[in-house]
């Protein structure tokens, strides 16, 4: 009963914060494109691979390669991109990597690009995407924190995980890798504009998240538009 109330709140939430209604959408596309992505490079990498040990050997590699690729990012690259572009720019990087993922997949769908996809999904998802979706979190209200996340865990994933399968499953009846990577780009591009939505939302619920800690007067109503750097 208190996972259905927190679901049900974070419902209403969604519903009267833009913010939360973008992500929501973005997380959605965020899935769909993880686990398409995944089923094409696994599908490259089988083909290329024909020996089961050598398959095995080189995946074991790529985990190893794609892992230590990530947490160097993280400890040496992250902090000094969001620092250099900030959060909002910062969130752009991970969906455009991945237009530019499939893309690369639907004009040839050969080793190297999956490679850079492989790199993109294991490598640039963790180290970038996911510290800066937490920032868009963080600036929302700290009673709604909670319950967005019981939005994307227990509703959002799961219908996007859905769909995904669905579409992958009518996909793989078609003839080779570009109907994959051609809804992939699709998805990804839903996934590029859900994220610079979430930007032009951010700095407006940062204010507001701010006027419930501190005194910032309304009749200053430049405050509440996202003028870049000159709001900050």
């Amino acid at each position: 009963a208190v996972a259905m109330n927190e679901i049900g709140e974070g419902v209403d939430y969604v519903r009267n914060s833009s913010l939360l209604r973008n992500a929501s959408f973005a997380l959605f596309f965020v899935v769909i494109t993880y686990y398409m992505l995944s089923y094409s490079v696994h599908t490259i990498y089988t083909d290329v691979y024909k020996d089961e040990d050598k398959l095995a050997a080189f995946f074991g590699v790529l985990v190893i390669v794609t892992n230590a690729s990530a947490m160097t990012m993280q400890l040496l690259l992250s902090n000094r991109i969001i620092n250099r572009f900030g959060v909002r720019r910062s969130n752009y990087i991970y969906p455009t990597t991945t237009v530019i993922s499939f893309a690369l997949l639907l004009v040839n769908p050969s080793f190297y690009a999956a490679l850079f996809a492989s790199f993109n999904r294991e490598a640039i998802m963790p180290s970038i995407y996911s510290p800066t979706r937490q920032m868009f979190f963080n600036v929302l209200p700290e009673r709604m924190k909670g319950r967005a996340r019981a939005i994307s865990v227990a509703l959002v994933m799961p219908v996007a995980l859905f769909i995904c399968g669905v579409l992958i499953i009518v996909l793989k009846q078609l003839e080779g890798l570009e109907p994959v990577a051609l809804a992939g780009v699709i998805c990804a591009l839903l996934f590029l504009y859900y994220s610079w939505k979430m930007g032009k939302d951010y700095v407006v619920t940062l204010i507001a998240s701010m006027r419930e800690k501190l005194y910032l007067p309304k009749s200053r109503d430049v405050i509440y538009r996202d003028s870049g750097k000159d709001v900050i």
